[in-house]
């Protein structure tokens, strides 16, 4: 009996690192929901659930999100502002360091993330959508000038 329950700890262990720490956030009705969070250490997090990227059977393909964490780093604060995508077991399978949070996407719809830009020739804020495709890209743009 306590082989067995030795047995169940371990598996329980390895399945709950195998999922991403973003999981929690996921809910049939949270899309477009912002969650703060902060850490014992002096950091937080902002975090945007964006959605689902659906296959056309329906099946889902990617829960995206949008998040800013900022780390304490002896008196200065550090932020990384990443786009993350969680495979349907809700394990992480992609990031993307976007640099800024304003180069945050603020929605996915269908199959597109959607940014907003400063057009330098316009000199007018601007909306860009990069297509999430079946697989996902090597690299992601959030500008129609600016990838990562």
């Amino acid at each position: 009996m306590k082989d067995i329950l030795c047995i169940l700890i371990v598996l329980g262990s390895i399945t709950s690192r195998a999922q991403s720490e973003y999981s929690k956030y996921i809910a049939p009705d949270s899309s477009q929901h912002r969650f703060y969070v902060r850490h014992k250490d002096g950091g937080d997090e902002k975090i945007h659930y964006l959605g689902v990227v659906r296959k056309q059977n329906g099946d889902t393909s990617y829960f995206v999100f949008a998040v800013f964490l900022r780390v304490q780093a002896a008196i200065v604060m550090h932020g990384h502002s990443t786009v993350i995508f969680l495979n349907k077991k809700y394990k992480e399978v992609e990031s993307y360091d976007v640099n800024l949070p304003e180069n945050l996407p603020f929605r996915l719809k269908g199959h597109y993330l959607y940014f907003k830009y400063q057009d330098e020739v316009a000199n007018k804020k601007k909306t860009f959508k990069f297509q999430i495709q079946g697989k996902l890209p090597e690299i992601l743009c959030y500008s129609p000038t600016e990838c990562t």
